[in-house]
Parts: C-alpha cells; sequence; structure tokens
C-alpha cells in the first residue's frame, strides 16, 4: 500500500480525490490527508480526508505527493519548496485519460479523466491537464501549467512555464506562449503570445 498526500484543500484537491481515490484503491493505495493553509478547506465539505497541517510546515517523507492547487505559480513555489526537503510527487494519470504511448509526461504531471496527450507531445512537471483537455501531437507543456477544462492545444504548440488557460481556450498549430502568460476563458490564440501576457477574446487580443 502506497499512500499519497494531496498538496492543497481546495475545489482541485476535492476534484482529484474523487478522480483518482478510487483508481488509488484497486491497487491497495490511497490518499491519506492534505495539506493547506487551514484544516477547514476540506471540512467544510465534508471531505473524509484529515488535515495533516500547513504547507511550509510539512517535512516530507517517503509518502508520495499530489499536487492539487491550480494557479501555476503556487504549484511552481510550493513544488520547489516541498522538493527541496525531500518530497516526491507523484505522476497522476486516469484510467480515462488517452495517453499515447509516444508521449512524454513529467514528474507530478496530473491528467484528468478523458483528457489527452498525443503522439510526440511533452507535458511538464507538475502540470495539470483538466478533464477533456488535449495536448495536441507534437506540441509542449512547460511546468507547472494548468489547462482548465476543454483547452486545446493542437499540433506543434509550444507552452513555456507556469502558463495558465481557462476553459474552452484554443491554440492554433505552432503557436508559441511565453512563460507566466495567461490566456482567458474560450480564447482563440492565433499567433505568438509574449511571456506574462494575459490574452482574451476571440481571436485573443492582449489585456495587459
Amino acid at each position: 500500500m502506497t499512500d499519497h498526500i494531496l498538496i492543497g484543500g481546495g475545489a482541485l484537491a476535492r476534484e482529484m480525490l474523487e478522480w483518482f481515490a478510487p483508481q488509488l484503491a484497486l491497487s491497495g493505495d490511497r490518499f491519506v490527508g492534505y495539506l493547506d493553509d487551514t484544516g477547514e478547506a476540506m471540512a467544510a465539505f465534508g471531505a473524509p480526508l484529515p488535515w495533516l497541517g500547513a504547507i511550509q510546515d510539512h517535512t516530507p517523507d517517503d509518502r508520495p505527493l499530489a499536487m492539487a492547487i491550480a494557479d501555476p505559480g503556487a504549484r511552481a513555489t510550493l513544488g520547489a519548496a516541498l522538493t527541496d526537503r525531500g518530497g516526491r510527487f507523484a505522476r497522476l494519470l486516469h484510467d480515462r485519460a488517452w495517453i499515447s504511448a509516444g508521449a512524454r509526461i513529467g514528474e507530478g504531471a496530473v491528467f484528468a479523466p478523458f483528457a489527452y496527450a498525443a503522439n510526440a507531445s511533452t507535458t511538464g512537471e507538475l502540470a495539470q491537464i483538466n478533464t477533456f483537455s488535449a495536448v495536441g501531437h507534437d506540441a509542449s507543456v512547460g511546468a507547472a501549467c494548468c489547462l482548465s477544462s476543454q483547452v486545446d492545444l493542437t499540433g506543434g504548440v509550444k507552452v513555456g512555464d507556469r502558463v495558465f488557460f481557462g476553459s474552452g481556450a484554443r491554440v492554433l498549430p505552432g503557436v508559441e506562449i511565453g512563460d507566466d502568460a495567461r490566456i482567458g476563458a474560450g480564447s482563440v490564440v492565433v499567433r505568438a503570445v509574449p511571456p506574462r501576457a494575459v490574452m482574451y477574446a476571440q481571436p485573443a487580443r492582449r489585456l495587459s
């Protein structure tokens, strides 16, 4: 039996608990608790996991960690801090996700139900690929990115680190997106996006 610990106690953590707890149980594994700033996050929703303390106070052991925070900056910062203290992040791939044998998936990455990784695609460490989102052929997603539901990264798209995609965003083939960009829900990205840009609308326009 392998005991896993969720990092975060918010909405994404509750979703991940429902997605992966039954799958882990098939091999005798389980989530044993979560780390968050307070012990109230999951308790307010009646979730069955105990609070194990604050993230910044945690001393990692041999139990694998599962990143359950959507914000890319927080994913990267907390992931690095826990790794530096000896933590190890689990790669969680749902049984109903479709992962090509030719796809490369980094440590700590999460693929939700019905997420997709095509042949010759690369998904970086600690990236979150949510339900019905796709990483197309020859596309790459950097470390600690978060794709909300129904995001479509088409063939050859290159995404930097710590990029956030709102639900239903689309990126046309071969487009490059710089580090720390934010792509609004429903946006259609048709040209390169510089680092730290905020994009929104169809076709996506830069807001900041």
